[in-house]
């Protein structure tokens, strides 16, 4: 069993080119499950990876028409 990887609020907004708000914010939407380690909070890197969905070239997967005026 690998061990698990655990990440700052910071690098993982970094990583995902995201302000750390957006990363607190997926946190207490129970998007993302942050570890309490002492006072500093981690995430799991396997978790975050999970996020990062691959979209092909051309595709409008998750494009809402409607919401665009």
């Amino acid at each position: 069993m690998a061990p698990t990887r655990l990440t700052t609020i910071k690098a993982t907004a970094e990583r995902l080119v995201v302000n750390e708000l957006t990363i607190r914010r997926m946190i207490a939407r129970g998007e993302l499950t942050a570890y309490r380690i002492g006072r500093q909070l981690r995430l799991n890197e396997a978790e975050v990876d999970g996020l990062l969905v691959p979209v092909a070239v051309g595709s409008t997967a998750g494009y809402n028409k409607t919401a665009v005026k």
